[in-house]
């Protein structure tokens, strides 16, 4: 079986920038912005999304499960400013520090966890 990380990668890409966008979009719709500022906030969040979503989906952090997805989109909506912490901060930290991303398990896919080998804070404990 061939590898189908890019074709992963491009279904996270498009899921991440419609549902980060989207909810986005909405949002700043609801909260009384105009149309041009409400589709600007879309597109920053859509970028993000998209760019996290499709890392997470070449690496296949998330499992198809309930719990998973409702996470999945948790992440790329409510938790957004935090996904782009992660994405900006923590992972590359974790990279500059030596540490290597590790496989996925059942417990790490079922909460679209990102783990690595160490934690660039120091201590005994992997970072995720």
């Amino acid at each position: 079986m061939s590898d189908n990380s890019p074709r992963m990668g491009v279904l996270g890409f498009v899921l991440g920038l419609i549902i980060a966008g989207g909810s986005y979009f909405g949002v700043a719709l609801w909260a009384g912005a105009g149309l041009n500022t409400a589709a600007v906030v879309g597109f920053v969040a859509g970028v993000i999304g998209a760019a996290y979503s499709s890392i997470a989906f070449t690496k296949r952090v998330y499992a198809a499960g309930f719990l998973s997805i409702l996470g999945f989109v948790l992440d790329l909506s409510w938790s957004l400013l935090n996904t782009l912490a992660g994405l900006l901060v923590w992972m590359p930290a974790c990279k500059i520090s030596g540490a290597s991303f590790l496989t996925p398990d059942a417990n790490s896919r079922r909460s679209g966890t990102f783990v690595y080998s160490s934690n660039p804070r120091g201590g005994g404990f992997g970072a995720t």
